[in-house]
């Protein structure tokens, strides 16, 4: 069991529906540029936590609807979590079901957040996997509270902004 020293207020929930495809990135965009303005209007800094999937792709042209909302998304005052990860690394050769590189590749590097507000596991703790994949996952979820989640929330209040999870095919979040 993960604890966190924040007292967490009730968050609303909210399921987006869509009727194709062609209008998620539409309504995540929207959903996200009022969470994202609320939040810098309030306390000067945005945290969002991202899931994987196909997600990513959906918030590729998040700028341009920035943009055309004139609004300043102020990407240098973002800091994202990762709402799940896979245990595997971000980079090289068996990257290809890394969250975060999804992230990075398809929204991040071209969105101005700074590399250093958007946080992955640890990843030199991914070597236990073999041995004790269960003692391994464990630490890392570990780690990511203690680490990376507890120090983001402190910035924001004990605020998390904005979590977006997508469905997966067979209804997975």
């Amino acid at each position: 069991r993960l604890e966190t020293p924040f007292i967490m207020t009730s968050y609303k929930g909210r399921l987006l529906v869509s009727s194709s495809k062609a209008t998620i990135a539409p309504l995540l965009h929207s959903t996200i540029i009022s969470a994202c303005s609320s939040a810098l209007a309030s306390r000067d800094v945005f945290t969002i936590a991202l899931s994987g999937g196909s997600l990513p792709s959906f918030l590729a042209s998040l700028s341009e609807s920035f943009a055309d909302a004139k609004v300043d998304p102020q990407f240098d005052k973002w800091h994202v979590i990762l709402a799940d990860e896979r245990c595997v690394p971000s980079t090289g050769p068996n990257s290809d079901d890394s969250n975060l590189r999804s992230c990075r590749e398809k929204f991040v590097d071209a969105s101005g957040i700074p590399t250093d507000h958007i946080y992955g596991i640890d990843e030199s703790q991914l070597s236990g996997m073999e041995a004790d994949p269960a003692g391994c996952t464990n630490g890392i979820a570990r780690s990511y509270q203690d680490e990376v989640v507890t120090p983001v929330l402190s910035k924001s209040g004990g605020m998390l902004d904005l979590a977006l999870l997508g469905f997966g095919p067979d209804g997975h979040t």
